[in-house]
């Protein structure tokens, strides 16, 4: 497993891993239960859920979708139906 990105929280892992594997891309989200116990333990990025790819043939093409999903950039070729604006990424 090839760690690609390091999510907020583990609902934001699960998305993003939902998203690779929309794409054909082999993901699992791994250490969120260590998010769990925040509060007990320290939060630090060695604590925060990781999204992984099994192939690293398809580490390159994860990464990239992983960027656009943080800056919540549709992806190319996905269409927002009619009447729906883009998520707001101004916070």
């Amino acid at each position: 497993m090839i760690e690609i990105y390091r999510a907020a929280n583990p609902m934001m892992a699960h998305l993003l891993k939902g998203v690779l594997e929309s794409e054909g891309i082999a993901a699992a989200v791994v250490g969120e239960f260590g998010f769990n116990v925040r509060g007990e333990a320290p939060v630090t990025t060695e604590t925060l859920p990781r999204v992984c790819v099994e192939n690293e043939a398809d580490v390159e093409r994860a990464r990239a979708i992983a960027e656009a999903f943080d800056k919540s950039e549709p992806l190319e070729g996905v269409e927002l139906p009619e009447g729906s604006d883009p998520p707001d990424s101004s916070g």
